[in-house]
């Protein structure tokens, strides 16, 4: 029999963490959405287009904000004193990276940055994640077994890290799917995660 105290004593950090993000994404966004449309910060419909209105442009805003309060609240109640020191400075590596990637979308939804730009500050962001330990030194290769990658670990944590942001980036010509796609990714990610004993990664 599932005993449900257990369950919240050992996982209540993660239900705090989502709650705490999806209170602070439901409260903020229809703030944020007014002050896009004040302010014009809005996409307008074309023949490249698939709305039929103009769209707010500025909605990772909210997204950034739950992510945020989330991890400090995660970080205040010692929902991280669990996991080793390490592992605890790469959540704060991981939450640094985003945060940069996070003002160089809100720059670009404000201004319409150049592609090159945004590559290149795409790279350097990745690059600093890299230097500072978060990077991919191995991958498991079937009918090899794990591949320790050696001088090819940077170039493919760039590759693996920038492609994300783009790859999120590019299916956003919808309204709230790239939201979608990355909450169920990251929902399902999370309880591999903790299934397979990963509570740093969850």
């Amino acid at each position: 029999m599932l005993d449900l105290s257990a369950l919240l004593f050992d996982y209540g950090f993660y239900f705090l963490a989502f709650f705490s993000a999806f209170v602070v994404v439901v409260v903020s966004v229809p703030i944020v959405r007014s002050l896009a449309i004040r302010c014009g910060h809005v996409d307008v419909p074309s023949d490249r287009k698939v709305h039929q209105i103009p769209m707010v442009r500025l909605g990772g805003v909210s997204i950034f904000l739950g992510t945020l309060v989330a991890a400090i609240c995660l970080w205040r109640l010692d929902g991280f004193s669990h996991l080793l020191p390490i592992d605890q400075r790469e959540i704060l590596i991981i939450l640094l990276g985003g945060s940069g990637y996070f003002l160089l979308g809100f720059l670009d939804d404000l201004q319409e940055l150049s592609p090159r730009f945004r590559l290149v500050c795409q790279l350097a962001i990745a690059a600093l994640v890299w230097q500072n330990g978060v990077r991919i030194d191995a991958l498991n290769v079937p009918g090899l077994g794990l591949v320790h990658l050696g001088l090819l670990s940077l170039p493919i944590t760039l590759l693996w890290i920038a492609g994300l942001v783009n790859a999120i980036n590019w299916i956003d010509g919808l309204d709230g799917l790239a939201s979608g796609v990355s909450a169920i990714s990251t929902l399902i990610t999370a309880g591999i995660c903790l299934f397979n004993g990963e509570p740093s990664v969850a």
